[in-house]
């Protein structure tokens, strides 16, 4: 009995010791699990810290991009109009760089809301002096519109149309405006001026020639394209306004003015072993050929 006695207090005791024991190492896995929220909230702070940091950095950048692009479209207005740039209005060679630049960096909505500005000072501004004549700068302003149309990209056109036609926006008849002295713009600088008054001596002429005409075509065969068309009144000699409206097949006659070239051409490449050449040459026939029949 005795040494049962003594074999349950032993028991006992190594079962105090156990519980000990377990109580001891959950103390110590408390412990320590305290330490580790301790270190991830600190660490969560230090991400928020970061997340803090980035998003100052990130409105830091978005504000320099935005002053960026501001000033790019300021200077290239303001080279649109310097006199160095203007001594040539047509073709307005000196222009194009500072348009294209305008162009390529502003959205449709910016480049719409010059127009408008611009076009209503051409309308209605006065000289304060009754001598002063205002032809010349208002000429080239009209001039600078129409670079500045004929050089946007395609895709900014597509918008425009998009957000101010399609949808009835705010600039709707600017667009009517704008699309007008593009066309211009591209038949009679991009491609008259620049490609058909001089001979066309190979296939890389053609093809550019046959890009512009693709955006002639597009703007020919807009559903609206019965109110595409400008007129001013604000210039001082009547003779210095403008008055235009989309010809009625007008690119069918720039398709078979470069069908005519292309007979030059096509003697010249006729007799080539380049077949790569001979291939080009075949491909601008048939484009050619689909303008005139679909225009």
């Amino acid at each position: 009995m005795e040494k049962m006695h003594y074999l349950a207090a032993a028991a006992l005791i190594l079962g105090g010791c156990r519980m000990n024991d377990a109580l001891d190492s959950t103390i110590s896995m408390n412990s320590k699990m305290d330490q580790t929220n301790q270190g991830m909230s600190q660490m969560n702070q230090k991400m928020d810290d970061t997340n803090a940091g980035m998003a100052q950095t990130n409105s830091g950048m978005a504000k320099t991009n935005l002053s960026i692009h501001k000033q790019t479209l300021l200077i290239a207005l303001s080279e649109l109009q310097k006199e160095e740039n203007t001594v040539s209005l047509m073709p307005p060679t000196g222009m194009m760089p500072a348009g294209e630049t305008f162009s390529n960096e502003a959205t449709p909505t910016e480049m719409i809301q010059v127009f408008y500005l611009w076009l209503k000072e051409i309308d209605s501004a006065q000289a304060d002096d009754p001598n002063t004549n205002l032809d010349r700068k208002k000429t080239i302003k009209l001039t600078g519109l129409e670079v500045i149309a004929g050089l946007a990209p395609q895709e900014k056109i597509d918008q425009l149309i998009s957000e101010q036609v399609a949808s009835s926006g705010r600039f709707e008849s600017t667009v009517y405006q704008f699309l007008m002295l593009r066309s211009a713009f591209i038949d009679d600088v991009l491609i008259q001026e620049s490609l058909l008054s001089n001979t066309m001596s190979n296939p890389g002429m053609f093809e550019e020639a046959l890009k512009y005409m693709k955006e002639l075509e597009i703007i020919s065969k807009l559903k609206f394209r019965d109110k595409i068309a400008i007129k001013t009144i604000g210039m001082s000699t009547p003779g210095n306004n403008i008055d235009l409206k989309l010809e009625a097949g007008s690119v069918k006659a720039r398709y078979t003015q470069l069908k005519d070239k292309l007979s030059q051409l096509d003697q010249v490449y006729s007799n080539s072993t380049d077949t790569l050449v001979k291939n080009r040459v075949e491909k601008i026939k048939a484009e050619i050929d689909r303008g005139i029949a679909e225009n």
